[in-house]
């Protein structure tokens, strides 16, 4: 019938949790029985009591598996369903896995702007506590990386073992700019005692990056009223402090006549700048080769208001000829404005583009602060970290120029937010994911870190436990999150009987705990079948069919209960006892009065006792047989054959007692009774 079944029903075998993962250095011992085979039949699965699983089959052994090495290893099991004629191989694959990320070891790295992006990778130090470096997969993000710009920007690097494990950190290349100005002399400067000179004629100021250079010339060791040649320094600074220097020379040659000689024919001066008499006498050339105590000077000039005037220097020989000099000065705005930041250069990200007036006083020695010019160039994009090159130019209503660059920094000052979805209750015991019972976000950056305290936590014990959990953005903006982590154990503990169904004899010893197969817990080890309560209706010497309820609870209060039904039966035959039965004719025979009958449950059953023949006939001489027979309340059956003798009134007749079954039966139940009847235990 069971092979025509299998015939007209699609049969399967579905085998269970065939790769096994093994951390590394564990005992394969822990994990063998994990594998698990159902047979199926049809839609339904079948159990099978005569189940059983064989292992290393097909020449497979469990000796391959090292759990020192990482890798697959190969064991082939059979499943064994007797009921159903039925057997199944499959090969189990034990993979063993190391769990520890690999470690990364890198710093920050400094580039020249302009410079073309290195392998990142010949900076990096990574290594595995198991795997090779050659089996470390090594990926660097540099994307946000910027090498025309100066600034910091964030590089993601992430090693990746054979396991899987990962470890990622983010460390920042600098680019910045550390190459000095380049300073060219265009030709050799050679000026008349007492001419002015202007050096940028002479000097070519260049930079790889910054279009303003501060330039400073240094002719303090210059005496240009005398001829000679003088050493001179040429400073150029950039925006990066970056400096350099060049040593030159002025050559200072005379070629002035004997007479008033103005350095210049025209000046400008700038508003409200008084001229004494001693400055407007530096204005002459010659003056060293002159009396100046001869030099007439007469001014004209009001610095108070904008204007052009006439300086008249006149000098008188001794023919009293006079030769006269005329100084044109114009006063002027000439000053630059001004520039002073009165707030940090600092916008929150995705905020609005900043209002330069927001940021900067701007003041002027002749205009109105309202009447300056202010204009920008370039862009601050304040939905990206970084820093911005803003050139703020002022002019003047007298088309006095200056141009300021400022940096202006976006920062992202926003915290990333933690939020809990859901409670922290473990009752595996094993630490758990903790990353996907909280939602981590930021406002900007994708890639966050974020670690876990648990060092107060034991997850062996239950409890409820600190747990601090720490997100840092690429800004390190920090937020640190407090919440509980609660180690339970909600699964009830194993309570498995030997039976559920127990007949005892009525005069048998019996302890309740006995019948208890096993007791284990998932958390409390200790917990045995002592610590089972145990509840019955059981009725001291009375028998009955009764029920025993076993309770087993763990300190986490988790129970469970089996029920056991007891029978406590009769299963001993009473015992009959008959005196020598001599009866003289023609009297009445009661059986009754020759015969007694005991039981170890039902005590007297003497007016229980039966007899057959029902009739012995005591008018007749002779001796004649018969049978005591009795029932217990319980069904024993005892019984014992007699021999009746019918005696003449006048004779004395030699009697037998013959006993066909009963006494060795007596015996050995009054032993029995004796020594071995008990007390029932619970």
């Amino acid at each position: 019938m069971l092979s025509f079944l299998l015939q007209t029903v699609n049969v399967a075998v579905l085998w269970l949790n065939t790769v096994v993962v093994v951390p590394m250095n564990e005992p394969i011992e822990d994990f063998k029985y994990i594998p698990e085979a159902k047979l199926q039949m049809g839609e339904q699965f079948v159990e099978d009591p005569d189940f059983y699983m064989e292992y290393e089959v097909e020449y497979s052994t469990f000796r391959v598996i090292r759990t020192n090495i990482v890798g697959d290893y190969r064991v082939v099991y059979r499943a064994h369903f007797p009921t159903y004629h039925f057997t199944s191989d499959q090969e189990i694959i034990f993979r063993v896995v190391e769990n520890e990320p690999p470690m990364i070891e890198v710093d920050d790295v400094e580039l020249p702007v302009g410079s073309k992006l290195p392998d990142l990778k010949s900076y990096v130090t990574y290594y595995d506590n198991y795997s090779p470096q050659s089996k470390v997969a090594l990926t660097i993000d540099s994307s946000r990386v910027n090498m025309n710009q100066i600034g910091s920007y964030p590089v993601i690097y992430k090693a990746t073992d054979e396991s899987y494990n990962e470890t990622t950190i983010t460390k920042n290349v600098i680019v910045v700019d550390n190459i000095a100005p380049t300073i060219k002399e265009n030709k050799t400067i050679e000026v008349n005692i007492d001419e002015s000179i202007d050096f940028s004629k002479y000097y070519t100021i260049t930079d790889n990056y910054d279009q303003m250079v501060d330039v400073v010339y240094d002719d303090s060791l210059v005496d240009y009223s005398f001829e000679g040649v003088y050493p001179i320094t040429i400073t150029a600074t950039d925006q990066s402090h970056n400096s350099s220097k060049r040593q030159s020379k002025v050559t200072v040659v005379d070629n002035t006549k004997l007479e008033i000689k103005l350095k210049y024919k025209e000046i400008t001066i700038n508003y409200q700048t008084e001229l004494n008499e001693k400055e407007l006498l530096s204005y002459v050339q010659n003056a060293s080769a002159l009396n100046t105590n001869d030099i007439k000077i007469t001014s004209y000039v009001d610095s108070t208001t904008l204007g052009t005037y006439e300086v008249y220097y006149e000098i008188t020989n001794k023919k009293r000829s006079v030769t006269t000099e005329i100084l044109k000065v114009h006063v002027k705005d000439i000053k630059k404005p001004t520039l002073e930041i009165i707030r940090p250069l600092q916008i929150e990200l995705n905020k609005l583009e900043p209002y330069i007036l927001d940021y900067i006083y701007v003041t002027d020695n002749y205009d109105n602060s309202l009447d300056i010019m202010v204009t920008t160039q370039g862009k601050v994009d304040t939905s990206k970290v970084g820093d911005y090159r803003i050139m703020v130019t002022l002019k003047d209503t007298s088309k006095n120029e200056v141009t300021y660059p400022l940096v202006f920094s976006v920062k992202d000052l926003t915290k990333p937010k933690i939020l809990q979805i859901k409670e922290i209750v473990v009752t595996d015991f094993i630490r758990p994911d903790l990353q996907s019972f909280f939602k981590i976000t930021d406002n900007y950056d994708k890639d966050l870190d974020f670690e876990f305290d648990e060092s107060y936590i034991d997850y062996e014990t239950v409890g409820s436990y600190p747990l601090i959990v720490k997100a840092t953005d690429q800004s390190q903006n920090e937020q640190v999150y407090e919440t509980i982590l609660k180690v339970k154990d909600i699964i009830a503990p194993e309570l498995v009987l030997m039976n559920t169904e127990v007949f005892v004899s009525y005069d048998e010893d019996f302890d309740l705990y006995d019948y208890i197969e096993s007791v284990t817990d998932n958390y409390d080890f200790e917990l045995n079948k002592y610590h089972v309560t145990i509840e019955t209706n059981i009725k001291e010497n009375k028998l009955g069919r009764y029920y025993v309820d076993y309770t087993a609870k763990d300190t986490a209060g988790n129970q469970s209960k089996e029920r056991l039904y007891l029978t406590i039966g009769d299963t001993i035959s009473p015992n009959i006892e008959i005196s020598y039965i001599e009866v003289k004719k023609n009297e009445v025979f009661d059986y009754k009065k020759y015969a007694r009958a005991t039981d170890n449950y039902d005590g007297d059953l003497t007016n229980e006792l039966s007899f057959s023949p029902n009739y012995i006939p005591t008018n007749t001489v002779g001796t004649y047989e018969g049978l005591y027979y009795v029932h217990d309340s319980s069904g024993n059956y005892a019984e014992q054959r007699i021999l009746i003798n019918v005696i003449d009134n006048q004779t004395k007749s030699n009697y037998v007692i013959y006993f066909i079954a009963g006494g060795a039966g007596l015996t050995i139940f009054a032993i029995y009774y004796l020594f071995n009847k008990r007390k029932v235990k619970f």
